[in-house]
């Protein structure tokens, strides 16, 4: 963390632990630092307005770095390159992707997370994931302003969403299921 603050172009190879990085890799790695680190100056609007949806904003780059807004401290063991939105976007590259409704691992919040690919500026390569997560709250409820006309008409409709991998993303009563161990 202390590295993503030194401040542009400062950082030096010798100023890192244990003698840095080899060569092959102290550029790309360096660089990824300072780039991932001006992330923030997108997020903190799209947080702070009064209609987002976000709980959280988070990238994970194809080199195992990752940078959330806001900041948590994770797991030292945390890597961003084993999560599900992660994985999920990278064998979906041309796709948004979006999970299936989850605990969150530091707070306990069900949330859910959409996901889409970066590429490298001139690339067809994956630079990283960026994604975020909204609370399910906030999706039970975006669903209820614009579902609701069409899946509470007390008839015989049923609504369902089902991801492009057959997950069930939201039933009529999930609402009353959350604290269920299975979500």
């Amino acid at each position: 963390y202390q590295y993503t603050n030194i401040g542009a172009g400062s950082a030096d190879n010798d100023d890192l632990p244990y003698g840095g990085f080899r060569s092959e890799t102290r550029n790309k790695l360096l660089n990824s630092i300072l780039t991932m680190s001006e992330l923030y100056r997108f997020w903190k609007p799209a947080f702070l307005d009064s209609a987002s949806p976000f709980y959280q904003l988070y990238f994970g780059s194809y080199q195992g770095l990752s940078i959330t807004y806001p900041a948590k401290k994770y797991n030292p063991t945390f890597n961003a390159l084993k999560r599900p939105w992660y994985q999920r976007a990278i064998s979906n590259p041309e796709l948004f992707v979006l999970t299936t409704p989850y605990a969150d691992a530091t707070s306990g919040v069900l949330v859910a997370s959409g996901a889409t690919v970066i590429t490298a500026a001139e690339s067809e390569f994956a630079f990283g994931v960026a994604a975020f997560d909204y609370t399910f709250e906030s999706f039970l409820q975006y669903w209820s302003a614009v579902m609701d006309s069409v899946c509470s008409s007390g008839g015989s409709t049923v609504c369902y969403l089902i991801d492009s991998s057959a997950f069930l993303l939201y039933y009529q009563g999930i609402a009353n299921d959350q604290s269920d161990e299975d979500i």
